[in-house]
């Protein structure tokens, strides 16, 4: 028995589901054949957008029989035989399509997740990364943007900020279970924090308005933060509109003056989808994430969940 994760979103819980039996044992047989498909979870792309399946085998003889790791990544371009593990990939996802729709043994919590309709099924399938380098910057690499160059708050706002500081986002206590929101607003809940569900005003569409107002109900503003609500970070919200891919993301600016974010489960950075250090997230390559709706900012009193 196994648990496939499509790794997709950066907002939204990504999809789960289970696969067993004969299923399962075709595709691990497949791996046992050929290893190298399987690769670390922090290999391959992990920017915006379809970054793969993570599978985890959920029983000590499947391991054992067929000598895989206990977990790793499939078809994110980061394993040394990236055709066959495309092909183990494939045959995954057939496996939960072969349930029928309405019939698919998803784990996802059905808060905040959207159904998966055939257009998500077909990003899925169809999405999978083509091979290409990681997309890190490490705090040490990273130079000071020059305040001129990047986004500023405005003159009447005044915002505070903290070094760029991935280490603390990519614990592996903690990486998985903080997401881009967690980030932007710099609260470590270990939730997978969704704008609006601490307050009890989630967002009931994925779109600038209501995304912007679950966070503004969580204690966020749009306006300027008075100094009593300090520390006040500099946040910014954009949208990946589908069809099919449909999801938020969020980024926070740094005191070197460039923008960090974090895609989901996976690590927190400050380089865009073409590896390029975040300016400006109006102009970043944000891949399937085309809409910028706006920034706004954290304050004091805002509580995410």
């Amino acid at each position: 028995m196994i648990k496939v994760t499509a790794d997709i979103f950066s907002g939204r819980p990504n999809p789960q589901w289970i696969v067993s039996g004969a299923e399962a044992a075709t595709a691990l047989r497949a791996l046992s054949q050929q290893p190298a498909a399987a690769a670390n979870l922090d290999s391959g792309f992990q920017g915006l957008g379809n970054r793969g399946l993570i599978v985890e085998v959920l029983n000590d003889h499947s391991q054992d029989e067929y000598g895989v790791p206990a977990i790793f990544r499939l078809a994110g371009s980061g394993s040394s035989h990236e055709s066959h593990a495309r092909e183990t990939a494939e045959r995954l996802i057939a496996a939960l399509t072969a349930h029928g729709a309405g019939d698919h043994p998803l784990l996802t919590s059905a808060e905040g997740a959207l159904p998966l309709d055939a257009d998500l099924m077909r990003f899925i399938l169809g999405g999978l990364p083509a091979a290409r380098g990681p997309l890190t910057h490490s705090a040490e690499q990273a130079e000071t943007i020059d305040s001129a160059s990047s986004v500023s708050a405005t003159a009447a706002c005044l915002i505070e900020t903290t070094l760029f500081n991935p280490g603390f986002w990519n614990d592996p206590a903690h990486i998985s279970r903080n997401n881009c929101y967690n980030y932007a607003t710099n609260r470590r809940t270990d939730t997978f924090a969704q704008p609006g569900r601490a307050s009890g005003h989630m967002y009931a569409h994925i779109n600038c308005a209501d995304v912007g107002n679950g966070a503004v109900s969580d204690g966020g503003t749009f306006a300027c933060a008075p100094d009593s609500q300090k520390n006040r970070w500099y946040m910014a919200l954009v949208i990946a509109p589908g069809p099919g891919f449909i999801d938020y993301h969020w980024y926070r600016k740094a005191t070197q003056g460039f923008w960090g974010h974090k895609p989901g489960g996976t690590a927190a950075r400050n380089v865009d989808n073409a590896g390029r250090v975040v300016v400006d997230p109006r102009t970043a390559n944000r891949g399937p994430y085309t809409i910028f709706c706006r920034f706004m900012f954290a304050q004091k009193k805002m509580v995410v969940r």
